[in-house]
């Protein structure tokens, strides 16, 4: 779970906790570090992938941030390490890449044959793998859970222009992923069982509270 904050006209202050939430209850139980690890794991993603698109991130640097945010002096070790400066005003939708069929797509596919709106193929089963991924709009809720949209009903929300420059992050991964397989191809096998896949599908997810 993370801490937003608005310090000044240009920049928002992320900063990662310990808590847990699932299905939207927090429990009572921390993971140690779990605030640090996630900051730390969208940074190097941020950066590694700056080249291919440009972001909102700013910078998960320490110093960095207390340069650019001076009351934050004297707060160094609370933030260390979990915190990210972000130049972007929050728009209540959530950009969505998915390479696997389960959690709410599964869902809504499983009743409608459809994600986000769109139709996919007939006989899909749960985990199942999106080769290419597929880019699915969610509504960011201020309560309960997020919902998928269609691409018609993201524009309504952000304006035609700025939901189809949303509408195609899926490309860089499908090139990022299509890198990592040759890189790992002679190294060890690519899991297609429907179990792996569902393992997969589970440990990505994990990540997003």
């Amino acid at each position: 779970m993370r801490e937003v904050y608005e310090v000044d006209d240009e920049h928002l202050l992320l900063v990662a906790s310990d808590r847990v939430s699932a299905f939207d209850v927090v429990l009572n139980e921390p993971i140690p570090h779990k605030g640090a690890v996630l900051t730390q794991i969208s940074a190097f993603w941020f950066e590694r992938l700056a080249n291919v698109f440009p972001s909102h991130y700013v910078t998960a640097r320490t110093a960095e941030i207390v340069r650019r945010i001076p009351a934050l002096a004297g707060l160094e070790r609370e933030i260390a390490g979990r915190a990210c400066s972000r130049g972007a005003r929050r728009r209540s939708c959530s950009n969505v890449v998915r390479g696997y069929l389960a959690g709410s797509a599964w869902a809504e596919y499983e009743e409608r044959g459809t994600l986000a709106g769109e139709s996919l193929a007939p006989g899909l089963i749960e985990s199942s793998r999106l080769d290419p991924p597929l880019f699915s709009p969610a509504t960011k809720a201020e309560s309960g859970h997020d919902l998928n949209v269609t691409l018609a009903a993201m524009a309504d929300v952000l304006g035609r222009a700025a939901a189809s420059g949303s509408a195609t992050p899926a490309s860089p991964f499908t090139r990022r992923d299509a890198i990592t397989r040759r890189r790992t191809a002679s190294s060890w096998p690519i899991p297609n069982s429907s179990s792996a896949r569902s393992r997969t599908a589970t440990s990505c997810s994990s990540t997003k509270s």
